[in-house]
């Protein structure tokens, strides 16, 4: 359905669905309607990586982040559909944010390598 490199793919809330785009640099939203599933609009310059497919997680139904090479990390709104945040995390050896997972206590891990951080 991209006809891109997907490598990753998250829900943010039952009407948009969101994915990361590795060779274009671009996340791409999409809504749910539960037919032809059409393009909203995309955001560019966003840094993805093609190693797993974990490297998302919804904070709320507007807002999720998003994990990718060169240890950057991208808070992203839907609505307004548009960059909120990019963070780079300060591990000597990291290449990449490899996992994200949202607690139901409210932190947000990662896993970098064979770091796990909050």
């Amino acid at each position: 359905m991209t006809n891109n490199d997907t490598c990753q793919l998250l829900e943010v809330n039952p009407e948009i669905f969101v994915c990361a785009i590795y060779n274009f640099l671009k996340i791409n939203f999409y809504k749910n309607d539960g037919n032809e599933y059409p393009l909203l609009g995309y955001i560019d310059k966003v840094e993805s990586h093609g190693i797993n497919s974990n490297a998302m997680a919804r904070i709320n139904d507007n807002i999720f982040c998003s994990g990718g090479k060169h240890r950057y990390f991208y808070i992203v709104s839907v609505n307004p559909m548009q960059l909120i945040q990019k963070c780079i995390l300060t591990y000597d050896n990291l290449y990449e944010v490899d996992c994200i997972h949202n607690s139901n206590d409210g932190f947000i891990f990662t896993s970098c390598q064979k770091n796990i951080s909050i």
